[in-house]
């Protein structure tokens, strides 16, 4: 018994750790967050590809367009925007500072 919750303090001191170094890690990052809609009609587009031109940080929005995209540097950034039958979209120059968010508002056409 003195075994068994010896292990289970351990690991809760891990855990918590664990956790801690994570919320340090990111209070130092930046983000580019936003919504997807369809133009046309304002529906928010679920499973809409976001990526950093020439990198593979890639992430898909949610169920309510919804997307938050990691940048670990300040700088200028270009994203691709993707998403079956509608016509692919280049957001170019997003300028990205220290510890900020930024939020976009894209509006995808669809393909004819």
């Amino acid at each position: 018994m003195k075994t068994l919750f010896i292990i289970l303090a351990t690991l809760v001191i891990a855990i918590n750790s664990n956790a801690t170094d994570i919320k340090s890690k990111k209070s130092n990052t930046t983000f580019i967050s936003g919504k997807v809609t369809d133009i046309n009609t304002g529906e928010a587009l679920v499973g809409v590809k976001i990526q950093i031109s020439g990198n593979d940080n890639i992430v898909y929005t949610d169920f309510d367009g919804n997307f938050k995209l990691d940048v670990s540097d300040a700088g200028n950034y270009n994203l691709k925007v993707s998403y079956i039958s509608y016509k692919e979209d280049t957001l170019t120059d997003i300028k990205i500072g220290t510890d900020s968010e930024n939020k976009l508002s894209v509006k995808l056409a669809p393909k004819k």
